[in-house]
Parts: C-alpha cells; structure tokens; sequence
C-alpha cells in the first residue's frame, strides 16, 4: 500500500511565500510599491531579491508571469509583475456529490469565490 499525496508537494519550505487574494478572473499588476511593502512585512527587503527567481503558483501548480525590467536583477521602482488570474470556482466541489452532475454550477463555488495565489 502507498501513501496517497496530501497537494502540498509543491511548497518548498526553504522559501518565504506571499499570498494574494483574488475575486476576478483579470490581468493582474503587482507593482514595485505593492511588493516592497508586502516583502517587507515578512522581514525581508526586496532590494535584496532576485526577480528573475520570481515564481507564482495556484492551486499547486506554477503559474506564467511576467516580470517587466527583471533583466538587470533589481526589482526597480518602474518594475511590475503581470499575471491572468482566475477566482475560485467550482472545480472542488464536485467531489461533495455522489453523482457529479448533481453540482448546480462547476463555474461558482459553494464557499468562496476567492483565490489564493502564492508568489515566491
């Protein structure tokens, strides 16, 4: 017998995560004031932060972004992170029904419709 995964395999615990909440599905900009005081809030500094290390993930799985101005290793004040997000949807709560097309709505979740994304 295997043990079966838990779905937080993804997480690395050498490294500091920062969540966003999301309601939207939308492009998303993190700008470099946004991100300072996110990053400084866990105790760190961004100055001392590689963007091109940059990783944002959702639902365990990482996520495209784009980092504007990461070529020169500094997060500046004129940087941005831009990513698609999506809200939560009802992709989970199918697994509450004995037949799954019993679920109302697949688009919209009993619980929440906000998401939680992860950047590192």
């Amino acid at each position: 017998m295997k043990a079966q995964t838990y779905g937080h395999e993804w997480i690395n615990h050498d490294q500091t995560y920062l969540r966003f909440y999301l309601t939207a599905n939308s492009l998303y900009r993190i700008d470099q004031e946004t991100l300072d005081a996110a990053v400084t809030a866990s105790g760190f500094s961004l100055a001392s932060i590689d963007p091109r290390n940059f990783q944002l993930f959702y639902m365990g799985e990482e996520q495209y972004i784009h980092v504007e101005g990461e070529s020169d290793g500094v997060f500046d004040a004129t940087d941005f992170i831009e990513f698609y997000g999506q809200r939560n949807d009802g992709v989970f709560d199918a697994q509450l029904y004995n037949n799954p097309d019993d679920q109302v709505h697949q688009y919209s979740s009993l619980f929440t419709d906000t998401a939680a994304y992860y950047l590192t």
